[in-house]
């Protein structure tokens, strides 16, 4: 259960203040729970007139550092426009990319485990995100039972997500690791409304690399493989899916690979997080 909003300090200037959103909207035009619910694509039972409540916006620059590691966690985020990556230390102050949140995709979550952020995120492009403070969400939560199934809800999407990320990228060779990424990336716009045949790579291939526990020599070379099988074409960041029932099949044709890979290790902390959350929400 989220604190009651007299348990918490009452709220700074910023969590009133709406910033800029450019998805067909004017500059300075709010955004509403409707919105937020249409946004993450979940079922909404709770109450009517809590889709008239208001939240608050953040634009935020491409290459702007949003959450920092270890900063007391504020507010959760939803993403409205743009893409950003979320990036942890390890011991060795090794870097590992967990994640990539792009349009409905929440951020945040882990700040619920102690009150800080356990992960750095910055934008991959200018990006735009609604705010929900921890002193709004206890308010509407407190409010409206509904809102409160909302927010799980996209908690345990969160989760779900992140436990499919630890079969596709730790139990699979290199070409596979990419290829299931790269179908999960389609499903994604598919979802999105957007086309799952043309889409643009938001993230560098050293990013991705990154993220897949691989080297960029081996993503460019996957990526040559593939286009030389006129499974896709790629130019720049723009990919388009040519044939997607044999990139299913280049999904699947990998051994197994070993669980000691970065790529897994980076998916066990992200369930970590999103386990902590729920556990400490409920």
């Amino acid at each position: 259960m989220f604190k009651q909003a007299s348990e918490l300090p009452n709220p700074s200037p910023a969590d009133s203040v709406f910033t800029r959103i450019s998805d067909q909207c004017s500059d300075h035009a709010p955004v509403d729970v409707a919105r937020l619910v249409a946004l993450l694509r979940l079922h909404w039972s709770g109450e009517p007139s809590c889709l008239q409540e208001l939240l608050s916006h953040r634009r935020v620059r491409a290459g702007q550092l949003m959450i920092c590691d270890q900063e007391a966690a504020k507010a959760l985020y939803v993403v409205r426009s743009g893409a950003f990556k979320t990036v942890a230390l390890d011991a060795e102050g090794l870097s590992q990319i967990l994640g990539f949140p792009m349009r409905g995709d929440l951020i945040g979550a882990d700040g619920f485990s102690d009150g800080k952020f356990r992960v750095s995120v910055y934008a991959l492009e200018d990006s735009d995100v609604i705010v929900l403070s921890m002193h709004r969400l206890a308010e509407l939560s407190a409010r409206y039972p509904g809102f409160e199934q909302l927010v799980y809800g996209c908690m345990a999407r969160a989760l779900v997500r992140v436990q499919d990320q630890v079969w596709a990228l730790g139990s699979q060779c290199a070409s596979a690791r990419l290829a299931q990424f790269l179908i999960r990336l389609s499903a994604y716009y598919a979802d999105a409304g957007y086309s799952p045949k043309r889409f643009l790579l938001r993230m560098t291939r050293t990013d991705l690399a990154n993220f897949l526990g691989l080297t960029v020599e081996t993503v460019s070379r996957t990526l040559t493989a593939m286009r030389a099988a006129g499974i896709l074409s790629i130019s720049q960041r723009e990919m388009l899916i040519l044939d997607f029932e044999r990139l299913r099949c280049f999904g699947k044709s990998g051994e197994r690979a070993s669980h000691k890979g970065g790529a897994l290790k980076a998916a066990r902390h992200g369930i970590g997080d999103h386990s902590a959350t729920l556990k400490k929400a409920a």
